[in-house]
């Protein structure tokens, strides 16, 4: 009875340990690519996201630049499923009087994280959010990011 209990503890403390690292390993600045133009467009555009986890709560706020001067800033709010997977949706443009570009629609992102010590990665897609589902038009795209090393010592 005794070496049950202590399996069972044991397991509850390595399982709570794994959860709380898991999401330490997805907070923060994740920067890569998305795509424009459809699932199988080559046309990208730069992307950075920065990402906060509370259990399986996830918020952040996504930076995409459409050209030389003019980034898209929108506030993310999403879910962590114990696969991995991740749905984050744009609830709100986080943009300034100065930028000039509001988005046409807000994305919803369906992303996997690749959980690694040394090359962790987000992939996966977005799509537009609308009530169109099936649309021709609605626009669709991937994602491709990897995880920045923090620059603290």
């Amino acid at each position: 009875m005794k070496v049950q209990t202590t399996a069972i503890l044991l397991f509850l403390i390595f399982g709570l340990t794994q959860q709380g690292f898991s999401q330490k390993g997805l907070e923060g600045v994740w920067e890569g690519t998305i795509t424009i133009g459809g699932i199988y467009s080559n046309h990208t555009l730069p992307i950075q996201i920065y990402l906060t986890v509370n259990g399986s709560q996830v918020e952040g706020r996504s930076y995409v630049k459409t050209g030389e001067e003019t980034t898209i800033q929108m506030h993310l709010q999403g879910r962590l499923y114990r696969d991995n997977s991740i749905q984050l949706t744009e609830v709100e443009f986080v943009g300034d009087a100065f930028n000039e570009y509001f988005p046409k629609f807000n994305r919803q992102y369906q992303l996997i994280w690749k959980r690694d010590l040394w090359n962790a990665g987000l992939n996966g897609y977005w799509q537009e959010v609308t009530d169109r589902t099936f649309h021709k038009f609605r626009q669709r795209g991937r994602l491709t990011l990897t995880k920045q090393k923090s620059k603290g010592v």
